[in-house]
């Protein structure tokens, strides 16, 4: 599994990530996530990181001129982890993990797939990394629609991303998926109403209520 942000942080791009991760582990399968030296390890999930970049802290979501490097010592270490652990398949989330994974697919020969959460070019536009410059805009769509053709299948979190694979990126549904966001119910979860925590933060308690 490939992961090109400094997994984990609390937010909600790496909560699926782990989510997906600690779902195939359950399930049986043996995985290693591949990851920026940033964020912190996770009991039961193997993880493999890239060297050390002692200047670049960023923990944040979005984009970031720094990752173009970053990405490259994370290729790296996704082949090495290829060579040794010998997958049969591929993971990747987001649009550089699935760069990255085309070439460690096509060296090793090993199917790919990825995990989209949204556009590209609609992420660099919110966060004005990318300027509002028409050619400029329809060469980045360009350059999604090509990533978003490399895997052989794909896994997205909503039903608007998948709409937009089939109708503006031109993939065939059959090599789309759904996988819907969820919630781990080992850590939200009901609990028994507590009063004292009520009265603190001035909410009032109404007799019956559900809350």
């Amino acid at each position: 599994m490939i992961a090109p942000t400094p997994f984990f942080a609390d937010r909600g791009c790496h909560v699926r990530i782990l989510g997906e991760a600690k779902a195939l582990i359950e399930m049986g399968h043996q995985l290693t996530l591949c990851t920026y030296f940033l964020g912190r390890d996770v009991e039961g999930i193997p993880t493999a990181r890239t060297m050390r970049v002692p200047w670049y802290g960023k923990l944040s979501a979005g984009p970031s001129w720094h990752k173009f490097y970053i990405d490259l010592l994370l290729l790296w270490t996704v082949l090495r982890t290829c060579r040794t652990f010998r997958p049969d398949i591929i993971h990747a989330h987001l649009h550089e993990g699935i760069v990255i994974g085309k070439i460690a697919s096509v060296i090793f020969r090993i199917p790919l797939v990825a995990d989209l959460q949204g556009s590209l070019t609609d992420e660099l536009l919110a966060h004005r990394f990318l300027p509002k410059n028409a050619p400029l805009v329809r060469f980045v769509s360009w350059v999604e629609r090509m990533v978003n053709q490399m895997p052989a299948h794909l896994i997205v979190s909503s039903t608007h991303t998948a709409q937009a694979c089939v109708n503006l990126y031109g993939i065939a549904a059959e090599r789309v998926t759904s996988v819907m966001d969820g919630v781990d119910l080992d850590i939200f979860r009901p609990l028994e109403k507590d009063i004292e925590l009520r009265i603190s933060l001035g909410i009032a308690t109404i007799r019956g209520d559900n809350d």
